[in-house]
């Protein structure tokens, strides 16, 4: 299954933008790869505790805010654990 394929079952195309590129980078970056999954493999409670700390770090970076909305989509405990199906498949 192609990952926007798969991407397509939760949301509407405009919110999927965000999180389609969060995952490219992370399969093109083994590094990234892995911390997001160690992030999705947490418990929902551990899960949104790292993504507050990840989401407060990349506001006080004055990251984009592309970064910040596609982890946004991981506090839903179904989105996160169908990204982390989507991510295994590679």
């Amino acid at each position: 299954m192609h990952m926007k394929e798969g991407l397509i079952q939760f949301q509407q195309k405009k919110e999927i933008h965000h999180v389609h590129r969060l995952l490219l980078v992370a399969l093109e970056d083994q590094v990234i790869k892995n911390r997001l999954i160690e992030l999705l493999q947490l418990s929902p409670g551990d899960r949104r505790m790292v993504l507050n700390n990840w989401i407060e770090m990349y506001w006080m970076k004055n990251t984009g805010p592309e970064i910040i909305q596609a982890l946004a989509y991981l506090f839903d405990d179904k989105f996160a654990s169908e990204i982390l199906k989507l991510i295994n498949r590679w």
